[in-house]
């Protein structure tokens, strides 16, 4: 399928397109920037969850279990939930 993901360098001003090259192909509900990192980004989804270490410019799918939406606190500690009211916690960074 085609791919939209798109990437902003200035808070959000300007857009260009992100990864063209398929690493997580799906639709993606939510993202958080991982702290304490500079460019670690993940993403949820009906697909699954992916990560991207340059700040979005490329992705790779690291799971498949479908998520809605996820935060990550400070610490590196996230949650996530998904349909059926499935709660994840888990750790990032």
């Amino acid at each position: 399928g085609t791919r939209h993901i798109a990437v902003t360098r200035d808070g959000g001003r300007s857009w260009e397109p992100g990864d063209r090259g398929g690493g997580a192909p799906g639709y993606w509900s939510g993202a958080a920037h991982v702290p304490r990192t500079r460019a670690t980004f993940v993403a949820v989804g009906l697909a699954g969850t992916a990560r991207s270490d340059d700040a979005g410019r490329t992705w790779g799918l690291v799971d498949t279990l479908p998520l809605h939406a996820l935060g990550i606190a400070r610490d590196g500690t996230a949650w996530a939930v998904g349909p059926r009211g499935r709660v994840v916690r888990g750790r990032w960074g």
